[in-house]
This record gives structure tokens, sequence and C-alpha cells, in this order.
């Protein structure tokens, strides 16, 4: 017990460390013991996820209004897990997105037609808290399953920077905005999985509602000023995913994730348990 609260301690300093950096924890299959412990490092990269508008704010420009997507996104850090059952286990991750975009179609000023707009989303910290559960498994360590779990991820005040704007020949060369995007999301997930001895492949569906809000002013000299208010949600709320675990020696682990129809992202990590 001394050996694990110790090795506890260092995982939650690196956790803390890593604060600037964490993402998905992925659909990894191992269940760690109750009373056990899971350390793991994870990177994600969110090629494309699609958002549509639900509330315009009362903004005039630059935010997104249709075809919009969040893309390019990354997002590593670290997620420290527990056993509160052989068959239940829960998770807290802690972390940050970075170097993402934010794209879409948005009306130019004095005019009626629209434009291409994209910003820059910026470092921000980023949290999640999970829980999953094996809900069936034909034999002990061996053979089919289906797992189910649920995740809340967050992360609030993104800086929103370098706008960029294609229009039919407006130049905004000089536009300044001190916008902001803050995000939120839900998701359930149910998969089936097959266990050989070191090597587990599975598949499922999942269900995830969000919420995006896009905030903040912005101004051009010679073009006029105005607001940034934007809120948005899923374009599809269903998606695929499927992935593996693969397991080597007494204590080691990686996962490899991938994520489609309603995004496509890859997920790749690798875990200690004691």
């Amino acid at each position: 017990m001394p050996k694990k609260i110790l090795l506890l301690a260092l995982a939650l300093v690196f956790v803390a460390g890593a604060a600037a950096q964490a993402a998905e924890m992925g659909g990894s299959y191992y269940f760690i013991k109750k009373g056990m412990f899971e350390v793991s490092l994870q990177g994600t990269y969110v090629n494309e996820s699609k958002l549509k508008q639900t509330d315009n704010g009362g903004g005039t420009f630059l935010a997104p209004r249709q075809d919009v997507k969040i893309k390019q996104d990354k997002q590593v850090g670290a997620i420290v897990a527990y056993g509160l059952h052989d068959r239940i286990n829960v998770w807290v991750e802690l972390g940050a997105a970075f170097d993402g975009r934010l794209s879409g179609s948005s009306r130019i000023p004095g005019t009626s037609t629209y434009g291409d707009t994209e910003a820059t989303l910026e470092n921000v910290f980023a949290w999640a808290v999970g829980i999953k559960g094996k809900l069936y498994e034909h034999k002990p360590n061996k053979g089919f399953g289906i797992a189910a779990a649920l995740r809340y991820y967050r992360y609030d005040d993104r800086k929103a920077d370098n706008w960029t704007v294609t229009d039919t020949g407006s130049s905004f060369a000089k536009l300044q905005t001190d916008a902001q995007f803050s995000y939120w999301q839900f998701e359930g997930s149910v998969s089936a999985y097959w266990k050989f001895k070191r090597f587990v492949p599975y598949f499922g569906a999942k269900y995830t509602y969000a919420e995006g809000d896009l905030s903040g002013t912005w101004s051009q000299s010679g073009t006029g000023s105005g607001g940034l208010g934007q809120n948005y949600e899923p374009e599809e709320q269903l998606g695929l995913f499927g992935g593996f675990d693969y397991h080597f020696r007494k204590h080691w682990r990686i996962n490899v994730q991938a994520n489609f129809y309603s995004d496509t992202a890859l997920m790749v990590s690798g875990s200690y348990v004691f």
C-alpha cells in the first residue's frame, strides 16, 4: 500500500504539471481491478468536428454561421483512473487543447454576401471526468464482451485569434478582436470487444451533446466594429469509433482509437497500472 500511495502521489504531481496538456480518454477496455490505479499519457488529433448554429447572440460579423467546423485541433495530457469495482472504473483528465481552427461562413459587413472566416484556437486548460463499466463478458479475461462509458469534457475562454477573411475583395488585414470560445460536451458510448491474450480490438457507437459559445468584439479602421455572439451544437450527435488495446509486460498498455462519422479524430495513449 505505501508503494501505491507513493506512485499515486507522483502521478498527481505529474498530472498537475501537465495541466497545460490533456484530452479524450479513448475507448480502452482494459478494466483495472478494485483498488488499483492506472496513469495514462494521451495525444489526440481532431481532424474535423462539425457544428451548427443554434442561436445568434447579436454579433454582426466574423462568427461562423454556416459550414462551421473545429478542425486540426491537438489535445495532449494525462489521465488517472481508479477501480471502484473489477467491472467499474472512474477517471479524471487534466491537460490542454491547442492550435486548433474554428472556421465557417459569415456575412461580410455592409453587404449581403458571405465570406469564409477562420481563427486559430489558442492553448487552453481542459479537463474531463468519466466512468466506464462492463455490461457483459462471456468469459473472464477472454472472448466477447460489451462495455459502456460516460464522459464530461470542458474548456473555457479559449482565445480565438489570427482571424482571416476570404470574400470578393475586401481587406481585413488590420482586423482586431478579443474573441473567446468556450466548449463542453457530454458523451455516452456502448461498444463490443473481443479479448485475445494481449490484443483487444473493439468497435462502438456514441451519442454526444455539446455546446460551443463564441463571444467578444471586433473592430477595423474604415470598416466599423461590432460584437461576436454565437452559440453552436454538434451537427451530428451520433458517431462511430473503433480501436484496440495491446498489453505488454505486466503493467503496461497502449491504446489506439479512431473516431468517425460525427467527427474524425485519432487518439494514441500509453498507460501504467499499479
